[in-house]
């Protein structure tokens, strides 16, 4: 009895978190919208809009409302096929349409009257303008994350392509995967940044810097908006850094990768020359992999990814010099200058400047 409570709270439970995660991740995801007409311009209601993941063959549906509009939200990044259908009138589909993360992507369609099992293909559109956000940004692709050079493959580097961002600490954007530099956006201090993973919070609370980020080879695409963010980020002033994962599909697909760095054709340092000390030891290793591929095809997936970092550093040797013993007990009879009391007295008389004796004055 007891467990069977507890067991339907326990499912309970996790359904609810499932549902704050998937609406609490909508700002990764972007969305279809427009307005379907038929060839005189009139608007067409009911009309059924269906766009299918090219990648896993994930359909989203809606229709068009009275007013011959629709719109299909929280749909995540990717390439589709869109289909529009509607009685009286030809199939209309077009395919190669790219989604990009928190894009609102515009499609108006004009149908042809005829039967259902009729068929228009849409070969090519013009580049999307956007219309609909007066965000301003900048998109990094997974491909440019993979194929750039990365020193410590931290993909907050990349955010230095987009206009209006500075760094005045580039090299801080090499200290390895877990943060390090923080760009500087159109004026904004680096703290007014606001760092987003798939819709979460990834912003770390000492300095408001990444707190989390993710392996280069997993990321799909990553959206930097400069000015206008909209209402629904919040939490800053500054830049939207939002960071979308890649999943699985129908095909598997993956890889590793192993960065070595070490210290056979660094030069040694100039403290180390001086000093007469060897090249100190330095070796980095950066290595992991991804894997993503279907469960069950066109309905479950899987992807994963690991990183790891290993680095081993040496350092020249300093030497530093403490005050000695006898300067402690009041003794500087070792120094080469005369020290002078600038307060002396003598009875009622002060001496300005009289020589310690000795280079010796008593230590209270």
């Amino acid at each position: 009895m007891h467990f069977h409570r507890y067991g339907k709270a326990l499912v309970v439970s996790a359904c609810i978190l499932i549902l704050a995660f998937a609406i609490y991740g909508q700002g990764a995801n972007g969305s279809f919208t427009g307005t379907i007409r038929d060839s005189t311009g009139a608007l067409v209601p009911g009309a059924t809009i269906t766009v299918t993941n090219a990648d896993t063959g994930t359909p989203w549906h809606t229709q068009s409302n009275d007013s011959g509009f629709y719109t299909l939200p929280a749909v995540p990044p990717g390439n589709y096929s869109l289909i529009v259908e509607a009685p009286g009138f030809k199939r209309m589909t077009e395919s190669r349409l790219t989604l990009e993360v928190d894009q609102v992507r515009r499609m108006d369609y004009k149908l042809e009257i005829g039967a259902v099992s009729e068929s228009i293909e849409v070969s090519s559109t013009a580049g999307p303008l956007q219309t609909e956000t007066t965000q301003l940004g900048t998109l990094i692709t997974g491909n440019t994350t993979v194929n750039l050079p990365l020193n410590g493959r931290n993909f907050a580097q990349l955010t230095l392509l987009a206009p209006g961002v500075v760094n005045y600490n580039v090299s801080g954007f090499t200290e390895g995967s877990r943060g390090g530099g923080q760009p500087l956006v159109n004026g904004n201090r680096a703290q007014a940044n606001n760092y987003i993973v798939d819709g979460m919070d990834a912003n770390e609370t000492e300095d408001n810097g990444i707190s989390y980020a993710p392996n280069v080879d997993a990321i799909q695409e990553f959206k930097l908006i400069t000015t206008n963010a909209p209402a629904e980020y919040g939490n800053s002033m500054g830049a939207i850094v939002n960071t979308s994962f890649k999943s699985g599909t129908n095909e598997f697909h993956g890889d590793v990768f192993e960065f070595l760095r070490n210290d056979k054709l660094d030069a040694n340092s100039w403290f180390g020359n001086a000093t007469r000390q060897p090249r100190p030891h330095f070796t980095q290793n950066l290595f992991g992999g991804v894997l993503g591929g279907p469960i069950k095809r066109n309905k479950l997936f899987f992807f994963g990814d690991y990183q790891g970092w290993r680095r081993g550093k040496g350092l020249t040797n300093s030497v530093s010099t403490v005050v000695p013993t006898a300067w402690r007990s009041g003794d500087f009879s070792s120094l080469r200058n005369q020290l002078f009391n600038p307060f002396a007295q003598t009875g009622t008389v002060t001496v300005v400047r009289q020589p310690f004796a000795g280079t010796r004055f008593r230590n209270r």
